[in-house]
């Protein structure tokens, strides 16, 4: 009886999501910084921040207005394949809710918030992650902390100038 009982949960929860989506049943994790312009100086804005991870770079794009693009990975290390491939995929990148959060600096650390894609429920659940500003050209990544816990890191971003940097523009930060 009791086997039964569980089949018929499943078979209900399965076709639920087939109609309904995922993403529909469960709503993503709120952010809990405020979206805050930024008028300070310790940061430039006008381009990118990038690490050169093994065989892959991984940038993202901070605005005056206190949101951030996080342009994901690429698997190249040549920083004008890279800054082409950016310019190519922006408007895919741009579309997903995930490539989106929020900064602010207090003193000399950058704090970033954001959703990242994860699981199979379609549930986008939201992760800090924090970085020493060095000077206004130089990021030294040190944690992040996802679903509580806090990873420890120890990554170089270096800025760059990049004169075809996307706009801010999204419906995902208000």
């Amino acid at each position: 009886m009791q086997t039964k009982r569980y089949c018929l949960v499943l078979i209900s929860l399965l076709i639920c999501f087939s109609y309904t989506g995922c993403k529909k049943l469960f709503k993503d994790d709120d952010l809990s910084l405020p979206r805050e312009n930024y008028y300070g100086d310790a940061i430039k804005l006008d381009g990118y921040y990038y690490h050169h991870g093994t065989n892959s770079t991984y940038a993202f794009f901070l605005y005056r207005n206190g949101v951030y693009l996080n342009a994901h990975g690429s698997s190249k290390t040549d920083l004008d394949v890279v800054e082409r491939e950016m310019i190519e995929y922006y408007d895919k990148i741009r579309s997903w809710k995930y490539s989106w959060g929020v900064f602010v600096i207090r003193g000399n650390i950058l704090e970033v918030e954001g959703w990242r894609s994860v699981g199979w429920t379609g549930k986008l659940p939201v992760y800090k992650s924090f970085y020493i500003i060095e000077n206004d050209t130089t990021l030294r990544y040190i944690k992040d902390i996802i679903d509580g816990r806090e990873t420890e890191k120890n990554e170089i971003y270096h800025f760059k100038q990049f004169s075809h940097k996307p706009d801010s523009t999204n419906v995902f930060i208000k």
